[in-house]
């Protein structure tokens, strides 16, 4: 009986090893390489199996297999607990494998760590910041934590605060600011640009402007500096006030020397020859998404992400 269970359990491990080599089986559940080879392991794993529990049914040592799957049991929890962060991360691979909440060179914000995707193996998702650095975040972070993808929308939005004087007429301030931002390259028409007043200050009143980008097409940084630009050089031309913070100091014994506050510089007339708005260059900068793609191809067939894949 021996030979014979040994001969069974030689032929199932023959059939497991030619599973092992096929693809198309697979390649029909699944694009996914990653998915097509945990699912034709775990076929390999039944095969085997399916051998050995017979070889023990010619044995008739089928009493063995309760005591055999008792010690693995334990076996199996004591390994877990010892591996957890790094199994931990693999189920976060496959499982962020089935989502695809993000594409290579995407835009995200993961766990405070801003920059493209570059690419996803089985323990880690790579992204490449836009200070040029490689950044590895484990696949059990990813799958936790809020993932803010700018890519998916390319419409964006950017703000800045503008510090008026309570002197100035707000109406004027903030149709001045809508009005530049309008006319700053890169900006889209819709949504319109906005302006909002956000806190009344001791020394200034706070105006928050707001305008849109679409990152396809143009830089977010680039168009946002230039809009700060051009509506610092309309408010010097209009002679819309922005002061600087004033601090009362009260000084206690001694005594002071009082010098006379010069008048305030004022600045040009509202008539003055408008300035011409900054203009400059708006266009994208791929530089980032480049090295993104370099470091992404140094990946090989690691790399889980799929282009082709449905996403989330």
């Amino acid at each position: 009986m021996i030979p014979v269970a040994v001969l069974v359990v030689l032929i199932f491990a023959l059939l497991s090893w030619l599973l092992g080599k096929l693809h198309w089986p697979f390649a029909r559940f699944t694009r996914n390489p990653f998915l097509q080879d945990i699912i034709r392991k775990l076929a390999q794993t039944v095969v085997m199996l399916s051998g050995v529990l017979l070889a023990l049914d010619i044995l008739d040592a089928m009493a063995l297999v309760g005591g055999v799957l008792g010690a693995a049991g334990v076996a199996g929890i004591a390994i877990g607990f010892a591996f957890k962060d790094l199994i931990e991360n693999y189920i976060a691979s496959i499982l962020l494998s089935l989502r695809q909440p993000f594409r290579p060179q995407d835009h995200v914000l993961i766990d405070g760590h801003e920059g493209l995707v570059t690419a996803m193996n089985t323990r880690t998702t790579v992204l490449t910041t836009f200070d040029g650095n490689v950044v590895r975040i484990p696949n059990a972070t990813v799958f936790k934590t809020t993932i803010i993808n700018y890519t998916t929308d390319p419409r964006r939005r950017f703000g800045f605060v503008v510090g008026v004087g309570s002197d100035v007429d707000l109406a004027q301030a903030i149709e001045v600011g809508t009005r530049i931002i309008e006319g700053t390259p890169g900006v889209l028409e819709t949504p319109k640009p906005a302006a909002l007043i956000t806190k009344l200050g001791d020394s200034s009143i706070t105006v928050q402007l707001y305008g849109w980008v679409d990152q396809s097409q143009h830089s977010f940084g680039k168009v946002q500096s230039i809009a700060m630009q051009n509506v610092k050089a309309e408010y010097d031309r209009l002679s819309i006030d922005m002061p600087e913070p004033i601090y009362k100091i009260r000084i206690e014994g001694g005594q002071i020397s009082h010098t006379p506050t010069p008048p305030p510089m004022k600045g040009p007339e509202p008539d003055s020859p408008p300035r011409s708005n900054t203009t400059g260059d708006v266009s994208r900068d791929d530089t980032i998404s480049t090295m993104s793609q370099q470091t992404g191809d140094q990946q090989g067939d690691e790399n889980l992400l799929d282009e082709q894949a449905p996403a989330e």
